[in-house]
């Protein structure tokens, strides 16, 4: 991957990304906003760390703009389904429910950058790049849809829980860079308002759906 220096510094592009998500706060829910917004308020103060007086001076902060997709995914509800369970068993539900999400992003070449607690964040041609990367996606939202449809029922029948996924899927730019201090705690990532967009697609769609933007449907 060549780096180039930013013509916005990355604290910048975390500033206005936080300020983007926060615009969507009325619209998104608490919810899903503080959930976005955990790792990057991290990533912020790992960058105000590591500039402030007395730090250690370190490699400067690069990165490259490209055209990936995000793929966003959470549970309907989370919250009240934990309360149904003991946490030892909600933790249960949850992992296994990733590993079936997460085959199927990997299986058609994207990769999870995070696990969310109720949800997971993943990127088609951040690393890898592919042609249709923005098909991909879509092929592994559907997937996941059909994956979770079926564990579903097993929870239905078994526990008596009802789980339903929501996924949204956007198109667009962003900063792909590494942030953190590597003597500490450091992460590959992908910044900027198109992850905030993917966010708002997944908040607005029906549970058991997927739900695109535009840039994503036309590509």
């Amino acid at each position: 991957m060549t780096a180039y220096p930013l013509s916005q510094t990355p604290r910048e592009i975390l500033e206005q990304t936080i300020a983007a998500l926060e615009a969507q706060r009325v619209t998104l829910g608490d919810l899903v906003v503080e959930t976005a917004l955990h790792p990057l308020r991290e990533q912020l103060a790992a960058l105000e760390s590591a500039a402030a007086p007395g730090a250690q001076p370190g490699v400067a902060l690069r990165g490259e703009r490209k055209a990936i997709t995000v793929l966003l995914a959470d549970v309907k509800g989370s919250t009240d389904l934990a309360e149904q369970l003991p946490v030892e068993e909600w933790v249960e539900v949850m992992n296994r429910l990733f590993h079936l999400l997460e085959n199927e992003i990997y299986r058609l070449g994207g990769e999870v950058n995070q696990f969310r607690g109720d949800g997971l964040l993943a990127f088609f041609g951040a690393t890898v790049t592919h042609e249709d990367d923005p098909e991909r996606a879509v092929l592994a939202a559907l997937a996941m849809q059909q994956a979770a449809t079926r564990y579903a029922a097993e929870l239905l029948a078994r526990r008596g829980i009802t789980l339903q996924l929501r996924v949204g899927i956007h198109t667009g730019e962003v900063i792909v860079m590494q942030v953190g201090d590597a003597r500490q705690h450091s992460e590959d990532t992908a910044m900027g308002r198109t992850v905030a967009l993917a966010a708002r697609m997944e908040s607005a769609c029906e549970p058991g759906t997927v739900l695109v933007t535009a840039s994503t449907y036309y590509l």
